[in-house]
C-alpha cells in the first residue's frame, strides 16, 4: 500500500528500491539483541547459554524460573532434507506444501503486478488492490479461528481463482461501451482475488509449520517459502503474457 504512495512521488525505479530496502538494515541489529534458541543450545550441549537466556527472559517477565533441570538434547539427532522425504506420508506433505507455496506466491504477487497493466491510473490501482489486505487480515484470523486453517485456505484458493476467472469474463463479455467502467470491473474482481489468496498465503505460514515434526521445521518452512519465491518471481513473466494474448495473463491465476 505504501509503495504505491512512494512509487507515484519516486518515479525512478533503481532510488525506489533504494528507499524502500534501506529501513531493512536496522534488522542487522537483531543478530545483536535476539538472543538465540534455548533448544538450540541445548542440542549443542551448551545447556549454560540455555540457563542464561531462560534467566533473562524470566527476569524480563518477572516470572519465577522453574526449578527443574533441563533436558539435554545433545544426542538426539538433527533432522535434515532427506527427512522430508523419510516416509510416504512425508513425502506426501512435503511435495504438497511445496505445490501450495508456489501457486499461492504466483497468484499473489501476480495479482499485484497486474493490477497496474489492466489500465486507468495505475498507482491508483495498485493502492486499491493493496488495501484489500487490511480487511482480509482481521478476517483470515477469524475464519482461522472459527473454521480451522485447512477449510479457510481452501476457501482462499477456491474464491481467489473465482475473483481471477470473473476478470477473464469480465474482458470477454465487455461491450467496449466505456473503458473506464471495464477497468473498474476488473480491479474489483483483482480485489476480491487478491483478498482471498491472502487467506491462502498467509495462512499457510501457519499451517505448513504445524504439518513439519519440529526437528525438519525449520528445513520445511525453508525450502516451502522458497517454492513461493519460485512462483514469485515466474508472476511477472507470466502477467506480460499479455503480449501474446490479453486474456492469458488473466487465465493463468486460475
Amino acid at each position: 500500500m505504501a509503495l504505491a504512495g512512494l512509487a507515484y512521488l519516486v518515479r525512478d525505479w533503481r532510488k525506489l528500491s533504494i528507499i524502500m530496502g534501506a529501513p531493512a538494515i536496522l534488522f542487522v541489529l537483531g543478530w545483536f539483541l535476539s538472543p538465540e534458541s534455548v533448544r538450540w543450545f541445548l542440542v549443542k550441549g551448551r545447556t549454560e547459554k540455555a540457563e542464561e537466556v531462560l534467566h533473562k527472559v524470566a527476569e524480563f517477565n518477572k516470572k519465577p524460573i522453574p526449578q527443574e533441570p533441563l533436558q539435554n538434547y545433545e544426542k538426539q539427532r538433527l533432522g535434515d532434507f532427506r527427512d522430508l522425504f523419510s516416509s510416504r506420508a512425508m513425502t506426501h506433505k512435503t511435495l504438497v506444501s511445496w505445490y501450495c507455496w508456489f501457486v499461492n506466491g504466483m497468484v499473489y504477487y501476480g495479482v499485484s503486478f497486474s493490477s497496474p497493466t489492466v489500465g486507468g491510473n495505475m498507482y491508483l490501482n495498485f493502492f486499491i488492490t493493496s488495501t484489500i489486505a487490511l480487511v482480509a487480515y482481521p478476517a483470515l484470523a477469524w475464519g482461522c479461528n472459527r473454521f480451522g486453517r485447512k477449510k479457510t485456505i481452501c476457501c482462499g484458493l477456491f474464491f481467489s481463482a473465482i475473483g481471477a476467472f470473473g476478470s477473464v469474463v469480465i474482458t470477454l463479455f465487455d461491450d467496449g461501451k466505456s473503458q473506464g467502467i471495464l477497468v473498474g470491473k476488473i480491479i474489483f474482481s483483482l480485489c476480491i482475488a487478491k483478498f482471498f489468496i491472502v487467506f491462502a498465503f498467509d495462512g499457510f505460514y501457519v499451517y505448513s509449520a504445524e504439518l513439519f515434526p519440529t526437528v525438519i521445521r525449520n528445513i520445511g518452512m525453508g525450502t516451502s517459502t522458497s517454492a513461493a519465491r519460485v512462483g514469485s518471481f515466474l508472476s511477472p513473466y507470466i502477467v506480460f503474457s499479455r503480449r501474446i494474448h490479453p486474456l492469458l495473463r488473466l487465465a493463468s491465476w486460475d
